[in-house]
């Protein structure tokens, strides 16, 4: 098949296209399918206009340094539609169904002879949503929201990340035949945790941060967003004053700048100054360096409609390399986690049994190392991107088919 997969926003902080829309083109294209990743880069404009090859992916960066205000640009939109005509794609895929992406949605499924229309929902984006949090005026939000419901009514398919947001399209009507669960997945070239090649790794990640080399060591990777602040600078000061010994590695970093407030209260409390070291915003392979060096992965959330409708990425990467994490028990974390098997969960909001948890955890290697195989070997079989890019095939060609019948478009390609 010939697939367009349509991205929200640029290869930069914000984590759908980099670490959902790509994996999945690339393990598409190994698959033998011929595909293009195309982005408006309105929040990356350093790429405006560039095209290159990436792992069997033609990803095009649409043109945006001759636009004013490229984020909410109608010519942005017309852009991404003029190279779905272009490519003239079997499959149009649209990660995120609000903005460019829904507007191109719209005008596709206005056409008589089209490609199959498909939208990726992997947030609650509306009202409800990250449209009452991030929209900056009213009409924002409603907007949004019109779009994210106008999507789940109208697609040909929709892809979701959640459970949630699965429930939520059959909600709104759809079909089960028409949705496909495709939760975020993991690389299957990390090395084998507990390997000579994962140790050597590990050595040369804590050498790197000047890591003791049989310290303990826990990762908080984060954007800022999935848990207050305040709460969190609590948990952790309460957790590194009960483990003296611990190296606290803070990864990421916030949509507007979250992680400076982090740092206020970093410097406002004694154990969080003396026992954390902020690392960031990393690129791939430096995060990846950041979960073999650690002992223990930390993803505190609050119950919130956020989260429960979102699926992390970060967490199957890491359970993928061998990393066990202690987690509270929100949304798809329980989906990826096997409580006493291939990791812990904790009930929300819960932040002694967090602490508890976690401190019983780092002290216990021969639990982490058990744990950390059999997180690894379970992400990796169940979660690879090439089993989930198999499933998203399936899904593909069951809807291409009814489409061809429905519209009475030839059958040219498998």
């Amino acid at each position: 098949m010939r697939i367009l997969l349509l991205a929200p926003f640029g290869l930069g902080v914000r984590g759908t296209a980099s670490a959902r829309t790509l994996p999945l083109g690339q393990a598409l294209a190994q698959r033998g399918h011929e595909v293009m990743l195309v982005i408006p880069p309105w929040d990356t404009p350093a790429d405006s206009g560039r095209t290159y090859q990436d792992a069997g992916v033609t990803v095009h960066h649409l043109r945006v340094d001759d636009l004013r205000c490229s984020r909410i640009s109608p010519r942005l939109a017309r852009r991404a539609f003029q190279q779905v005509a272009v490519y003239r794609p079997d499959i149009v895929h649209i990660f995120k169904p609000v903005g460019h992406g829904t507007v191109v949605g719209m005008r596709l499924m206005t056409q008589r002879r089209r490609p199959v229309v498909i939208f990726d929902l992997d947030d609650w984006e509306g009202c409800a949503g990250w449209a009452g949090r991030i929209s900056r005026w009213p009409g924002e939000a409603l907007l949004r929201e019109f779009l994210e419901r106008w999507a789940l009514k109208h697609a040909d398919g929709l892809t979701t990340a959640s459970r949630l947001l699965y429930s939520r399209a059959l909600e709104a009507g759809r079909a089960p035949e028409e949705i496909l669960y495709l939760p975020n997945g993991c690389p299957a070239d990390l090395p084998a945790p507990f390997t000579p090649a994962w140790r050597e790794r590990r050595a040369r990640a804590r050498q790197r941060w000047t890591l003791p080399a049989d310290g303990t060591v826990a990762l908080w990777s984060t954007r800022f967003h999935e848990i207050a602040l305040t709460r969190a600078a609590r948990l952790f000061s309460a957790l590194c004053a009960a483990v003296p010994e611990l190296t606290l590695l803070v990864a990421g970093a916030g949509l507007a700048g979250e992680e400076r407030l982090w740092q206020e209260l970093v410097g406002a409390d004694a154990h969080l100054r003396q026992q954390s070291r902020y690392l960031g915003l990393l690129a791939p392979a430096d995060w990846e360096d950041a979960v073999i060096a650690s002992n223990l992965g930390l993803f505190p959330q609050d119950d919130t409609l956020i989260n429960r409708a979102r699926c992390p990425a970060r967490l199957p990467h890491m359970l993928a390399a061998g990393l066990p994490v202690v987690a509270e028990d929100v949304g798809e974390a329980g989906m990826y986690i096997a409580p006493g098997e291939t990791g812990w969960l904790v009930p929300p909001g819960d932040g002694q049994a967090f602490v508890a948890t976690a401190c019983g955890a780092l002290r216990d290697e021969a639990a982490r190392m058990r744990m950390g195989e059999k997180a690894a070997a379970h992400a990796r079989e169940r979660f690879a991107w090439g089993r989930l890019a198999e499933e998203l095939e399936g899904f593909y060609t069951r809807i291409w088919r009814r489409h061809t019948l429905r519209y009475n478009v030839p059958i040219t390609r498998q």
